[in-house]
């Protein structure tokens, strides 16, 4: 394999010959980046006003190159949330995390100033044998009860609250 490497109008290519495949990387003097942030709306949030504000952040940012234009995606109907992607070049690498930051903390003062709401897991949890659970429940009370009473630092009390030892005396 043969390499070489030349200036050419600003930009720096490498030329690797390998065989009969030529492959060429050209890498720009200017350091960009792609950053994504996810954003997950309620169900209750309509995906239009979350997608225009959400294009809206993106473009107002300071951080973000103009061009190529921000890109706000609505990635999928997720089990909890609606789920959106905000996808945008960098202007400076080195400020990649404060772009992160800025756009998402606009992102959550914009979601509070138009009533728009973060989805939220929830779940239900039905309790097949809610008896055997109390026995459960009630066993593991005593044990740590008992516990205690034989380190010496809490006595069980018969009325279910707990005195410290030393009050006896």
């Amino acid at each position: 394999m043969w390499l070489s490497g030349m200036i050419f109008f600003g930009v720096f290519a490498f030329v690797a010959i390998a065989v009969s495949v030529v492959v060429v990387f050209l890498r720009r003097r200017v350091a960009l980046r792609r950053i994504v942030i996810k954003v997950n709306a309620s169900y209750k949030s309509d995906p239009d006003d979350v997608h225009r504000v959400l294009m809206q952040i993106a473009t107002a940012s300071e951080l973000v190159k103009k061009r190529p234009p921000p890109v706000v995606t609505f990635d999928n109907l997720g089990a909890d949330a609606l789920e959106f992607s905000i996808r945008a070049q960098v202007t400076d690498v080195t400020k990649v995390a404060s772009a992160e930051m800025q756009l998402r903390t606009a992102v959550v003062h914009a979601f509070r100033d138009l009533g728009l709401e973060f989805a939220t897991a929830e779940r239900d949890i039905y309790l097949r044998d809610l008896d055997g659970v109390k026995v459960m429940i009630a066993r593991i009370i005593e044990e740590r009860a008992r516990a205690q009473a034989a380190s010496g630092e809490v006595k069980p009390d018969p009325d279910g609250g707990a005195t410290h030892a030393s009050s006896e005396a």
